[in-house]
């Protein structure tokens, strides 16, 4: 920005310059206007020979291009100040749109590992409900199981098929 500034400046004196250019010719100061020449404000276009006149205009034309150069270098390096501050802006907003995608990568990631965990807990439940029924009827079948046994295993049973139905509802929410 303060490039930018310090260019605008430049090219304000640079304009000035251009319209009333000092000349120094035999030691002498002239101010070239359009095609007029004057020494103290005063034209000297009578006063001055035809080759003094075209090397005092030569010299202005030589700094005005020179002027016209550093001005023209001046728009060059801004221009591309600008373009490098766009494609820098380009760039964040690309790495900020690359962080968005990765942060929806990961939070699906998450959701699916969720999902499995879920399902594997389900699957424990049911499995652990399925071979405590087996062990129950194989105590059942002996004879080995009392009245008050009996009870306890059906609290047990109870309580696997809650377990069950909450894994169940959490694999459906997910």
């Amino acid at each position: 920005m303060k490039v930018l500034h310090c260019s605008i400046v430049l090219l304000f004196f640079a304009a000035q310059l251009i319209y009333a250019q000092e000349i120094n010719y035999n030691n002498e100061n002239y101010t070239v206007k359009g095609k007029t020449v004057y020494k103290n404000g005063k034209d000297q276009s009578n006063v001055l020979t035809a080759s003094a006149q075209e090397e005092i205009k030569l010299r202005f034309d030589r700094i005005k291009a020179q002027e016209e150069a550093i001005e023209n270098a001046e728009k060059t390096q801004e221009n591309a100040e600008k373009a490098q501050e766009k494609a820098e802006k380009a760039q964040e907003r690309a790495e900020k749109k690359q962080k968005a995608v990765e942060k929806a990568f990961k939070k699906k990631e998450k959701a699916i590992k969720q999902k499995e965990k879920a399902q594997d807990n389900l699957d424990r439940a049911e499995s652990k409900l399925k071979s405590e029924k087996k062990k129950f009827d194989r105590l059942e079948r002996k004879g080995k199981i009392s009245p008050e046994d009996y009870e306890k295993w059906q609290k047990k049973f109870e309580s696997l098929r809650k377990n069950i139905a909450k894994a169940e509802k959490r694999v459906k929410r997910l």
